[in-house]
């Protein structure tokens, strides 16, 4: 009797470690731990913050968060300051300088910065960019004993020549800027162009900081309506995604916001005020969602961007990074510390949503 092709049996058990390659399952274990506290590091965003926003090596360009030709958001998580002081709290301003340094002196050629920034925010200004310059020497991630070597007064006004400010008063100004900024891209792109007709190749890396766009939006919708201003700061968004993708190998856009995210809740109310806020906000937000929102690891009461506004903010950046202060726990005292913390709450061009690390006054540690 011929066996009908329908019959089923159980299957019989077997080891997974049999299902591996013999090049997989035949090695030894002391190899394996290499391998775990490789996969295990996987998640510390304090190599990408080191490198710079233009790594020198391919190997670390790969899965390099800050890459050339996209847009990247800096956010603060709003009310979360312990002190208030949410205008110092702003800590993106001594990563952004880390970058900047790092990309300066790991470059070949020349890095040419142009900062746009309200001329109310003081947290771009000349002499805050020189302090936080003259401040950074911290342990790198490869030595930990090592310190840094600190950069004199002379070096970090070096590096400055090359950052051209452009203070703006409303968000009309800030479009001028950037269309400026734009124009320059263009001629610094047909130079390249004709150098290598010539034969020369230069090889300028940009950054573009555009700070406080989110502010200057919101003053356009006080003065009109959330419609008018949605439109402007989406029309802008298109500039500025244009702007990223002008010699896309050698240009760098930071846009970093400056009014916070997340409800505006202060951290000394209530905490039943808090949680009764977050539920209603929960729900309506799931209500209007489709479960594709954007949350942050160490926040999870209410969603991040609950406006119209800062949703569209979101929607123009590739990569937005989230600077917090979480409170984490120490098993070994069995207490809780508020400790400041970076995480990539969005990465649309990459692999690395999730990872985070521990920042200080001078950047990542």
């Amino acid at each position: 009797m011929p066996t009908t092709t329908y019959k089923v049996a159980p299957a019989s058990p077997i080891l997974a470690s049999s299902l591996l390659g013999n090049e997989l399952s035949a090695s030894s274990d002391q190899t394996r731990p290499d391998a775990v506290s490789k996969q295990s590091n996987e998640w510390d965003l304090r190599l990408d913050i080191e490198n710079g926003l233009f790594p020198t090596s391919a190997s670390s360009s790969e899965h390099h968060i800050f890459r050339p030709g996209t847009v990247i958001g800096f956010s603060r998580l709003r009310g979360r300051s312990p002190e208030g002081n949410e205008d110092e709290f702003v800590g993106e301003v001594s990563i952004i300088t880390l970058i900047l340094y790092k990309t300066n002196s790991q470059a070949q050629t020349r890095t040419r910065a142009y900062i746009i920034y309200p001329l109310h925010n003081a947290i771009f200004a000349p002499a805050k960019l020189l302090s936080s310059l003259l401040s950074r020497s911290e342990p790198t991630q490869t030595e930990p004993t090592q310190q840094a070597p600190p950069i004199s007064r002379s070096e970090a006004i070096n590096l400055l020549d090359s950052v051209q400010l452009f203070p703006v008063f409303d968000f009309a100004g800030a479009v001028d800027a950037i269309s400026e900024v734009s124009e320059r891209l263009h001629k610094i792109r047909d130079d390249r162009q004709e150098n290598e007709n010539r034969n020369e190749t230069e090889n300028q890396q940009t950054v573009v900081v555009i700070t406080g766009l989110d502010t200057l939006t919101e003053a356009v919708i006080r003065s009109s309506n959330a419609v008018r201003g949605t439109a402007v700061l989406m029309s802008t968004l298109r500039k500025i995604t244009q702007l990223s993708l002008l010699r896309r190998a050698y240009t760098s856009v930071l846009l970093v916001n400056t009014s916070g995210v997340g409800p505006s809740l202060s951290v000394h109310q209530h905490s039943n005020q808090i949680q009764s806020q977050a539920h209603r906000e929960n729900e309506t937000h799931h209500a209007r969602d489709d479960g594709s929102s954007i949350q942050s690891m160490f926040y999870t009461n209410a969603p991040l961007f609950p406006s119209l506004m800062m949703k569209t903010l979101d929607q123009g950046v590739d990569t937005h990074l989230l600077v917090s202060i979480s409170d984490l726990s120490m098993e070994m005292h069995g207490r809780s510390v508020a400790v400041p913390v970076v995480e990539v709450i969005k990465d649309r061009v990459g692999c690395g949503l999730g990872r985070w690390c521990v920042r200080n006054k001078k950047g990542a540690k």
